[in-house]
């Protein structure tokens, strides 16, 4: 992440990396693993599927 996100001027900001306690996925109130799972993103072929 910090190469790809450092640019070397003013406004680059800071990364913490912290415990995390507890994972909240709000569109599907899954939690922890469960919404810490990468979806594949929808295609428009998957939505004319329906």
């Amino acid at each position: 992440m910090v190469s790809t996100a450092k640019t070397g001027t003013i406004g680059d900001g800071k990364l913490f990396v912290i415990p995390v306690s507890r994972a909240i996925r709000i569109r599907t109130i899954e939690e922890n693993e469960a919404a810490l799972n990468i979806e594949e993103p929808a295609t428009l072929s998957d939505s004319r599927k329906k």
